[in-house]
This record gives structure tokens, sequence and C-alpha cells, in this order.
């Protein structure tokens, strides 16, 4: 039975809202808090100049936030195409045996 078009739509806007959340989190939170204002004026100049809110934000935090939230995108996509692949809704990594296949390879790798 396919979910119905509106409580998709309530459930994207749900998963977007935590999104932007935990963005903004990333963005203020760390060994050297900043306020929320510091970050929108850092992002608004997007030039690094001599404050220290600045480079945090432009050169530590954005960089972070934006590859994080690639990186769980990017395996997201990946599960999914392993599902689509495979036509199985309960396939991952670990059960094809995936995991063992990466794992001797880094040791390869490694030892090489």
């Amino acid at each position: 039975m396919a979910p119905h078009p509106v409580r998709r739509a309530a459930g994207l806007a749900v998963l977007l809202a935590v999104l932007s959340v935990a963005a903004v989190l990333s963005l203020t939170k760390g060994s050297r808090d900043l306020g929320l204002s510091e970050v929108l004026h850092a992002l608004g100049t997007f030039r690094v100049d001599q404050a220290i809110a600045s480079t945090v934000t432009l050169e530590l935090r954005v960089p972070r936030t934006l590859l994080g939230i690639l990186a769980g995108a990017a395996l997201g996509v990946a599960g999914a195409i392993l599902q689509g692949v495979t036509r199985n809704p309960l396939a991952d990594a670990g059960i094809m045996g995936i995991n063992a296949g990466a794992a001797v390879c880094v040791v390869f790798s490694i030892t090489v």
C-alpha cells in the first residue's frame, strides 16, 4: 500500500526541519560556542576576516556540516541502490557481505 501524499509531504517536512535544526546546532556549537547572529554575520559576508567567529564558521564548521550532510545523503542513496539492485527491501551491507570485502581491501591496502 502506497503512503498517502499528504503523509509523505508531512514526513518530509518534519525530516527537513530536523535536518535544519541539526545544521544550525552544528554551526553554533563547538569548543567555542558562537551565537546565531555571529554565524549569520559570517555567512553573510562570505569572507574570512580577522574575526575569530568568521574564521571558525567559514573554515571549520561550514565544511564539516556540508560534508556531514553529503555523506549521510550518499549513504542513504547507496542503501537505496543496493536494495533496488537486489530487489530486496531488507538488503544491507552486512547481510550482503560487503563489510567483510571492504575489510579485506583495507587490510590489503595497509599491508601493501
